[in-house]
């Protein structure tokens, strides 16, 4: 699996995560609902996927948001090795 490529994705559809902006006490917030068809695509190993045309909208740049589930960071991790590549900026 080449960088990039995630074999099962669950791409959100329209009205399935509830996206929002807003701001408290004077700065930006970004908010993502999640429904419990959400958390049950994410316990099955499906991450989801929100549009660049969806970010753009909330926040002025193309972008994509992967929202992925596991029960340990260190899980995570390991499934995440496929999409590292030198390139990659891990935040912790």
């Amino acid at each position: 699996m080449g960088p990039g490529v995630y074999p099962r994705v669950y791409v959100k559809r329209r009205n399935v995560v509830v996206k929002f902006s807003s701001s408290v006490n004077g700065k930006p917030v970004i908010g993502l609902g999640l429904s419990e068809t959400n958390i049950n695509k994410l316990r099955e190993g499906m991450p989801i996927l929100i549009s660049t045309e969806d970010m753009k909208k909330l926040l002025g740049v193309e972008c994509s948001i992967m929202i992925m589930y596991g029960r340990t960071e260190k899980e995570i991790t390991k499934t995440l090795e496929p999409l590292i590549t030198p390139e990659t900026d891990i935040i912790t």
